[in-house]
């Protein structure tokens, strides 16, 4: 128990995130054992491990933020036309008229805001666990 908490804290000053637990399954495999060869074994094990995963991101794995870019881009746009829209409104004097088609129009912009969110958190995401970032 003690060899987990450890463990456990160990991982979260490191911030593993997802891969916490990995941490103390390697501490419990190696302690039981007894013996240096098993966690010199275990050692090298995930060295080369993390080395084949840091080759192959490095080789294969790009960053995605070309969606988070372009989603962006077209939430500008909507917006610029609601505000192009609403510039015009208003010099003309036409405000009761045209306020409901433009308050629907902010609030369609809602789904597109989350839609750059969920880009953006990709984007994130995708640059935080590729060693070539």
């Amino acid at each position: 128990m003690i060899t987990i908490v450890a463990a456990l804290t160990i991982g979260y000053a490191l911030r593993l995130g997802d891969h916490i637990i990995e941490v103390p399954i390697s501490a419990t495999r190696i302690l039981p054992a007894g013996s240096q060869a098993a966690a010199d074994s275990r050692i090298v094990e995930t060295m080369m491990g993390a080395a084949t995963g840091l080759l192959m991101g490095l080789a294969f794995a790009r960053p995605r933020v070309q969606s988070a870019a372009e989603a962006m881009d077209e939430l500008c746009r909507r917006m610029t036309e609601l505000l192009a829209l609403m510039a015009v409104g208003l010099r003309a004097g036409s405000v009761q008229e045209s306020s409901e088609d433009w308050l629907t129009r902010a609030r369609a912009l809602r789904r597109e805001i989350r839609r750059v969110d969920e880009a953006l958190r990709d984007a994130e995401e995708s640059v935080r666990l590729n060693p070539a970032a």
